[in-house]
């Protein structure tokens, strides 16, 4: 059987794709499968950096070193745990264009990308999400 890295939390309002890694989790264990979890502590998220600096604007630079970070996160857990792959669940407004397909179409309520980082063995699974907005409290945290 396969040893299993899960990634989860990387942006905290993604409860519900928590829920599904759960899920997915528990049904690969049930099948033999070794797993190993990792949720991403609050303060090394996006929305932690930005709330204990809220001078940190969010900004195209802001998301390519978060993006950059999230990949040299990917590989310091994988040298750390050596999983035979790596599962990292997001989750994407319903009204974002990546839900829909060609022609026009909707994809279903999820999807599944690979990565060429970490020798391609990295998926990265959406699932589609209803947000709430975001309370007031930390939208003037966020200069929002």
């Amino acid at each position: 059987m396969a040893k299993l890295l899960f990634i989860v939390n990387e942006h905290p309002n993604e409860a519900f794709s928590i829920s599904a890694a759960r899920e997915t989790a528990k049904m690969l264990k049930q099948t033999g499968n070794e797993i190993v979890w990792y949720k991403v502590p609050f303060k090394e998220t996006v929305l932690g950096k930005r709330m204990t600096n809220p001078k940190m604007n969010i900004s195209e630079k802001n998301f390519t070193e978060d993006l950059k970070n999230s990949y040299e996160r990917i590989e310091r857990l994988a040298k750390k745990h050596k999983p035979d792959h790596v599962l990292n669940f997001h989750t994407t407004p319903h009204d974002n264009p990546f839900w829909k397909g060609k022609g026009g179409k909707t994809r279903g309520d999820f999807a599944i990308s690979t990565s060429g980082r970490y020798s391609g063995k990295v998926l990265t699974i959406e699932v589609k999400a209803h947000y709430k907005s975001m309370p007031k409290r930390h939208l003037k945290k966020l200069n929002l």
